[in-house]
């Protein structure tokens, strides 16, 4: 069966979680018998696409299309409504749609994942939420499957569309297995606490500053690293000057080469969003010897297991004992980085793309 993976997430996205779901899965389908991926990126941003050099798998321009589909004139929807219309498929084809489109006429079964229900749960304070929920619902409806990458995210889903329970699937995310001896730790002149991605909201990073400033055995000892988002913004520049910890908190942006690093070498991952469709970076962390400190709530305990210091993200005493009890006890240090990296083993892109493959086949009967 051809698998057509659409360029959506891939103009969206130069690195992220949701574009790197896609190549991963790409990748590991392709070693499945029977199955042929294709990813077709017109236009693309993403920095993903040039790990594949296998023409097999990704076409800039492809021979899947009757002719070029994109013209920086057409709207998005004339667009996408173009490609449907011009893919060389046949009835065994699959669409797996990278992000959510309107409803738009195709003979190809359509498979879309849900990544999280952030815009439904959390989404008060985000701009285009309106925009999104509306597409999200039109790409629900029409639909033939949906994959929900975590069970706590299908739960969220049903909450919202509860007539999709009938053509929902669970298949958990992989993480990439770097070996360790090709990552060089993240070189600073003092251990550091790491905290990855958006820091707005839900993310909770403003709990985690204020509980490192106000806590000197900690911000002596140990940096605050930010990697991804934003740049600081006025606020967290205004509370870091303030007490002179400019020089120990410190924003890097970078590739995933730089993420590992940071992985590897920090003291602990602090991972404090009350709300995640799945959590990767908890697994990234767990592979790479890092102990993490994460919400015990929506999908991450499900992910962590018991391998994780789960706790409530919205009390900052909490998050000061979490931190004081792996940064100062070097027996919790070792036990959480053990048990860490065999929860992280159990999840592999494999599995992933054996589970998705399996729904690809589940429409063909």
């Amino acid at each position: 069966m051809d698998v057509i993976f659409d360029y959506q997430i891939f103009r969206l996205q130069k690195y992220g979680g949701i574009s790197r779901y896609f190549i991963e899965l790409a990748k590991h389908l392709q070693h499945i018998n029977g199955c042929n991926p294709f990813i077709i990126a017109t236009n693309s941003i993403n920095e993903y696409l040039h790990e594949l050099h296998n023409e097999k798998i990704y076409h800039e321009e492809s021979y899947l299309l009757k002719k070029a589909t994109y013209n920086r004139f057409w709207d998005y929807r004339d667009e996408y409504a173009e490609l449907l219309l011009n893919l060389k498929t046949n009835k065994q084809s699959i669409l797996h749609e990278t992000y959510y489109t309107h409803r738009l006429p195709s003979k190809l079964k359509r498979v879309i994942t849900i990544h999280d229900m952030i815009y439904e749960l959390k989404g008060q304070n985000l701009s285009e939420k309106e925009l999104v929920l509306n597409t999200k619902k039109e790409a629900i409806e029409q639909a033939d499957h949906i994959i929900a990458v975590s069970e706590n995210t299908k739960q969220d889903l049903l909450q919202f569309y509860p007539e999709a329970k009938n053509k929902v699937t669970v298949v958990h995310h992989g993480i990439t297995k770097i070996q360790h001896k090709q990552i060089m730790p993240f070189n600073n002149d003092k251990p550091y606490i790491l905290f990855v991605g958006n820091r707005e909201g839900y993310k909770n990073f403003e709990a985690l500053l204020e509980v490192y400033i106000a806590n000197s055995e900690i911000n002596k000892n140990f940096d605050l690293i930010c990697f991804g988002g934003d740049s600081f913004y006025n606020n967290e520049i205004e509370s870091i000057n303030k007490y002179n910890l400019q020089y120990q908190v410190k924003h890097l942006k970078g590739n995933d080469d730089l993420l590992n690093s940071l992985y590897k070498g920090a003291s602990v991952l602090a991972y404090l969003s009350n709300y995640e469709g799945f959590g990767l970076p908890v697994l990234e962390a767990m592979w790479l010897n890092c102990p993490v400190i994460c919400s015990n709530g929506s999908s991450l305990p499900e992910v962590a297991g018991n391998c994780a210091q789960l706790i409530n993200v919205e009390d900052k005493q909490e998050i000061l004992n979490a931190l004081n009890k792996i940064l100062f006890s070097k027996d919790n240090f070792k036990d959480m980085i053990d048990a860490g990296k065999n929860r992280a083993e159990s999840f592999s892109w494999q599995k992933c793309a054996e589970g998705t493959y399996n729904v690809y086949k589940g429409l063909q009967n």
